[in-house]
């Protein structure tokens, strides 16, 4: 859900639309003056994968006064393939450009996670990603993230290595720790451990989660979209369509 106007100074850093198929309720070109009534001076729109609502999205931020932040999500093949770390799990990251050679990055990572990988399972490669990293700020992921799922496995090691990693492709400067009230039970626990992490490495916190919606009221629409895409019934807590390709890494998601 995309906030409303609040005492602090706010940007949704990471919102999907349309354009993330299956996934959100949003248009692009309405996110920028949804924002507007809500008194958020600058959004970045970050579906997976895509830059597919970039031109609409600038235009319509253009016409309603509101600050245009491009940038995607990626999901990783591995959250930590370098360590000893038993456990393995993805992860989802933000980038958002910075500048016009940002841009071109982000597009030719996103073009080599499609065409690396079996069609419609475009997966990034830290590989990948060491090659694009420039000019790119680095959003952890929020829930979805790689340091999130880590620290809920209770591996602080894990996380705080990650996270390092991420410093040392992007610049202390361009990464921030994603941090979101989801309302699941370790909800306090893991963001108390992420502000531990991120004072501990020298990085900022940002208010984050993903957006995909715009009222609470929404979310029943919500959730039959994410049922169509995903091949299941609303009672089903697991969707029958594979996340990834037999021949991926496959990992606890």
């Amino acid at each position: 859900v995309i906030a409303r106007r609040s005492k602090h100074q706010y940007a949704a850093l990471h919102v999907r639309s349309g354009f993330a198929f299956g996934e959100s309720l949003l248009h692009a070109c309405e996110i920028p003056a949804l924002a507007a009534t809500r008194g958020i001076a600058a959004v970045s729109l970050a579906d997976p994968f895509s830059l597919v609502g970039a031109i609409e999205f600038v235009r319509a931020a253009k016409k309603a006064g509101i600050r245009a932040l491009i940038g995607a999500s990626i999901a990783l093949d591995h959250a930590c393939p370098w360590t000893s770390t038993k456990v393995n799990v993805g992860g989802e990251l933000v980038l958002i450009v910075r500048s016009k050679h940002g841009y071109r990055e982000l597009s030719s990572l996103i073009s080599e996670c499609h065409l690396g990988e079996p069609r419609q399972f475009p997966l990034c490669r830290w590989s990948m990603l060491e090659a694009h990293a420039q000019d790119l700020v680095c959003l952890t992921g929020g829930e979805l993230g790689p340091i999130n799922q880590l620290l809920m496995h209770d591996d602080f090691r894990a996380a705080e290595s990650v996270l390092r990693r991420l410093i040392a492709l992007f610049g202390v400067e361009n990464i921030f720790v994603e941090i979101e009230r989801s309302y699941s039970p370790w909800d306090r626990r893991i963001n108390r451990r992420l502000a531990e992490l991120a004072d501990h490495c020298g990085v900022r916190c940002v208010a984050g989660g993903v957006a995909t919606h715009a009222e609470r009221s929404d979310y029943p629409a919500q959730d039959i979209l994410v049922c169509s895409e995903s091949l299941c019934t609303v009672d089903d807590i697991l969707g029958r369509k594979p996340r990834r390709h037999e021949s991926q890494p496959q990992v606890k998601l």
